[in-house]
């Protein structure tokens, strides 16, 4: 037996509520989904499929579902298999940067590529929502006292009439609820969007993907500045991750999550680029993508580890390049001959580098 079981009351002004549904509570026919009357609705009420009754026609009640309310809108959630589908070889791999000046750095077997956001668009909504949610005026026990003449009329006033007083000396308007929600929704959606592009078209392009393992949480704890630390509450890296590892697993993809230490911040001869995107290194004299060379590192971490099982991955340590460029002593290599390939020889080597992943990755799923 339980002896302290304390249950919190949930307002109905907090705007995300959710009620747990028993199976039996929903009915599904094939193209409405019906809800059984409950204390919130009269009678029972058919919420349609739209455009998803096509696709969801065969669907099978197995589980109970939950009702959730986000802001104004109601969404009825209904967990069901999902059949995932399974690749025979794996071609193409990519290693992914995530921060906050670019949001995603994809460096691919063949490219770079760079996904943008709309840093200025998220930062005036973002400040929109602070602004409005600082209008919200605590009326206290008593905030005004009254003066001789009402307290000779013996007049008292409501908490109402006190707060539109001090809203017409302070010249203050108040809050209005609709306009936060139709913001916050606003910014919600944009970060949604973007999640939802970037992931798509790096399952499209790319059988492995190398992520870099992003930590929120300690960086706002870090001492940066306090845009940074909003834009990273922003933009939401955590939601990223699990949403990639949602559709890789759905489409068939391999994802590694991999450890953002010493990918960045520190360059193999002892360079420190600080906070600049781009930087000249002294030692190797050569002008290095930030970003670039972060995502170029992730997609190689993993391909190190594996160097074990097949001696040929030595080879691709040996590449060199202008935005590729990181000295192998960095990784505790020292059998490293360091030389100067051609552009051919380059993607020669770069061909049978991934052949050889490729097999590995087989060897290890069989």
């Amino acid at each position: 037996l339980i002896r302290f079981f304390h249950v919190g009351f949930k307002k109905k002004s907090n705007l995300n509520q959710v009620i747990g549904l028993s199976k039996q509570c929903i009915k599904f026919d094939g193209k409405t989904l019906q809800l059984y009357s409950t204390k919130f609705q009269e009678g029972e009420k058919d919420i349609k499929f739209g455009s998803l009754g096509k696709k969801y026609k065969d669907l099978k009640i197995t589980q109970g579902g939950k009702l959730s309310k986000d802001f104004n809108n109601y969404f009825l959630l209904i967990p069901f298999k999902i059949q995932s589908t399974k690749k025979s070889s794996f071609k193409s791999f990519c290693g992914i940067d995530l921060g906050v000046r670019t949001f995603a750095t994809v460096c691919s077997d063949s490219h770079f590529y760079d996904y943008d956001h709309s840093q200025l668009k998220l930062r005036k909504l973002y400040q929109n929502i602070e602004l409005l949610k600082s209008r919200r005026i605590k009326v206290k026990s008593d905030p005004y006292q009254p003066t001789k003449k009402e307290t000779k009329s013996k007049k008292a006033l409501t908490k109402k009439q006190i707060l539109t007083k001090i809203l017409q000396s302070r010249k203050i308007k108040p809050l209005r609820k609709k306009s936060l929600i139709k913001r916050e929704t606003k910014q919600k959606n944009i970060i949604k969007q973007l999640h939802h592009d970037i992931i798509n078209d790096v399952v499209k392009k790319n059988d492995v993907i190398f992520y870099g393992d992003i930590k929120s949480h300690d960086i706002v704890n870090y001492t940066y500045n306090t845009t940074t630390k909003k834009d990273f509450q922003m933009l939401r890296f955590y939601q990223f991750k699990e949403r990639l590892l949602n559709t890789g697993k759905q489409k068939g993809n391999k994802i590694f999550c991999v450890n953002e230490a010493c990918t960045t911040k520190t360059c193999g001869m002892l360079n420190d680029p600080g906070y600049l995107k781009e930087y000249y290194c002294l030692n190797c004299k050569k002008t290095v993508g930030r970003d670039e060379d972060a995502a170029k590192l992730k997609s190689e971490r993993k391909v190190r580890l594996r160097s074990m099982a097949a001696p040929e991955i030595t080879t691709l340590n040996k590449l060199t390049d202008v935005d590729w460029h990181r000295n192998a002593d960095s990784f505790g290599n020292d059998s490293i001959i360091s030389f100067v390939p051609t552009l051919t020889e380059k993607w020669k080597i770069l061909h049978q580098y991934i052949q050889v992943i490729m097999s590995c990755l087989l060897l290890v799923k069989s």
